[in-house]
């Protein structure tokens, strides 16, 4: 029975039956180039004009089903892989480091929280200079009292913003700024406890005094002794720590406002001490 495809018959030659078992047929030798054969409704084999093959570069015939993937693709491909790979790499390494850098920071912290001061050493130890650092009303009161009970011969507030006076300054003890304008120095340079430090030595070394007696919050002592003795590291320094009523030095955790201070403030410890340490090792 003639099929549709009947140039088989006609003598376009053999049609080789696959020999994988495929379900498809081998190309004769002189099956035409563009051609492939196909079997049709009675089961015979026929061909089937198809689009030409593309071009190998080897010269040899694929198979329909192969094509050719340039270099330049498989090389974006491993690229590819290649970077998602350093990705999960590095991914597995910072998770854990993560976690044990935040385990130590907490621990650092409840020791930062232990070393805070609570109650006020050597108060009777008497000093060249009385240092008060800006920040709130009771330590300037308390270096006024220091300085009324004549702890030391000069009282030196570092950090004062510009433009603040004496009579602002002493409005907050209702008294006359003429009863301590002998003793008492403003300086307005700092702006930071770093800037405290560098500001004090300065004028330490201008008054050529060789002790002091330092006075900010008890939360704050140790980071400003941190960074006053390396200022000033030939100078005694007195810490005078001073208790603000807000903070909540007991059961700190438990306070929010005392927590997010003290976490603060030793965080700040830490940056201050890498930057001394490295500082110190340079010199």
């Amino acid at each position: 029975m003639p099929g549709i495809f009947d140039d088989e018959r006609r003598g376009s030659g053999p049609i080789a039956p696959d020999p994988r078992g495929t379900g498809h047929c081998a190309r004769s030798p002189r099956d035409g180039a563009n051609s492939r054969q196909v079997r049709v409704a009675d089961g015979s084999w026929g061909h089937h004009p198809t689009a030409p093959p593309a071009p190998n570069p080897g010269g040899n015939s694929l198979p329909p089903n192969v094509s050719i993937i340039p270099f330049q693709t498989l090389g974006a491909r491993s690229d590819m892989l290649m970077r998602r790979r350093r990705r999960r790499i590095t991914l597995h390494l910072l998770v854990p480091a993560g976690v044990v850098l935040f385990v130590l920071w907490i621990i650092g912290l409840l020791w930062f929280a232990t070393v805070l001061p609570r109650e006020v050493g050597q108060a009777k130890r008497q000093t060249d200079a009385i240092v008060v650092l800006t920040g709130g009303s009771a330590r300037l009161s308390q270096g006024l009292d220091l300085l009324a009970e004549q702890r030391a011969r000069k009282l030196f507030i570092s950090g004062v913003y510009r433009g603040v006076d004496m009579a602002e300054l002493f409005r907050v003890r209702q008294q006359s700024p003429d009863e301590f304008a002998c003793c008492v120095i403003l300086g307005h340079d700092a702006d930071d406890t770093r800037g405290n430090a560098m500001e004090t030595a300065a004028w330490i070394r201008e008054q050529g005094f060789g002790s002091l007696r330092l006075v900010t919050a008890n939360y704050h002592m140790p980071r400003s002794l941190l960074e006053f003795r390396h200022a000033m590291p030939d100078i005694e320094i007195v810490p005078h720590p001073v208790f603000p009523e807000n903070f909540k030095q007991d059961e700190w955790w438990l306070w929010p406002g005392s927590a997010s201070l003290v976490a603060s403030e030793y965080s700040k410890y830490l940056i201050a001490f890498l930057r001394t340490t490295v500082a110190g090792r340079a010199e």
